[in-house]
């Protein structure tokens, strides 16, 4: 899938006057982190071919975690494919998907809500496979997990277009809400499809529960106030006190601050294309201001 990305990949987000980028390789974004650890993880399925090792620690099954106390495997399986197209396509979900939402979450937020995301989709497997009993179906890749950074950006992204197969325009919110219906027909209706439809929609609720949490306020938040790449940036689109303004617009008169929350409120709903050239100029001369 290609996708036309949204207030991620505008002007203002990146270079002067937008997202700091850090440099080297220990600075480079969670998403990329992530996405090599599964490629990793997919070469040793290949080197050691399907070896009883791999089998028991980079799979997921309700019995593993119950009965063989295997509960490192709730999150290691969530790293694991066999199949590299299953591979190919997480992957491009996670990487089109997880750069914007890492963009307003800032990289250690974003790491730590995926890694809860992928737990929590694979408690939700557990929890269902030892209420229908089965015990012993084994479960993996990293589905669950894409499933909230994909539910994230639909709720933040609502109206970014996604071209399915670079050919077919889609709403971001409307993607999403195929997905999550596809899992809960699958669910419902017990399909042995081989698709791991319970860890799927237990990743979308991971997502929504992050949404509605951040929403609440600050102070309700489990990464408190932010960091320098997301929340507390211009850039990061977001807003961080009951007011509507960010964190830190104590250090910007009101009437800025004022100006720049609306004229991002505009952006998230219509798009940078509903902004005039002026107000462009603003924000990129501005968004420096919003930084600690």
């Amino acid at each position: 899938m290609l996708a036309r990305m949204g207030v991620s990949d505008r002007g203002y987000m990146a270079g002067e006057g937008g997202l700091p980028r850090s440099a080297g390789v220990l600075g480079a974004p969670a998403t990329m982190w992530l996405v090599g650890v599964n490629v990793i993880v997919l070469l040793a399925w290949a080197a050691l071919r399907r070896t009883e090792f791999m089998q028991l620690n980079f799979t997921l099954t309700t019995g593993g975690v119950l009965y063989e106390y295997r509960v490192h495997t709730l999150l290691t399986a969530a790293f694991s494919h066999v199949d590299p197209w299953h591979a190919v396509f997480n992957l491009l979900a996670l990487w089109f998907f997880g750069t914007p939402v890492e963009n307003l979450f800032g990289r250690r937020a974003f790491l730590a809500i995926y890694l809860s995301a992928a737990i929590f989709s694979s408690l939700v497997y557990v929890a269902v496979g030892a209420a229908t009993g089965d015990l012993w179906t084994p479960m993996l890749g990293a589905s669950g997990a894409v499933m909230a950074v994909l539910v994230l950006c639909a709720l933040y992204y609502r109206n970014m277009t996604v071209l399915i197969w670079g050919i077919l325009p889609v709403k971001m919110w409307l993607l999403a809400t195929c997905y999550v219906a596809f899992d809960l027909m699958g669910l419902l209706h017990r399909a042995d499809s081989g698709v791991a439809h319970a860890a799927h929609l237990g990743g979308a609720a991971a997502g929504l529960a992050v949404y509605s949490w951040r929403r609440l306020g600050p102070a309700w938040r489990p990464w408190g106030r932010g960091n320098q790449r997301g929340e507390e940036t211009l850039g990061g689109a977001a807003r961080e006190t009951g007011s509507g303004a960010p964190a830190n617009a104590r250090q910007v008169d009101p009437a800025t601050a004022a100006r720049v929350d609306a004229l991002l409120e505009k952006v998230h709903e219509q798009g940078l294309t509903a902004l005039t050239d002026d107000e462009k100029a603003f924000l990129i001369r501005n968004s420096a201001r919003y930084r600690r």
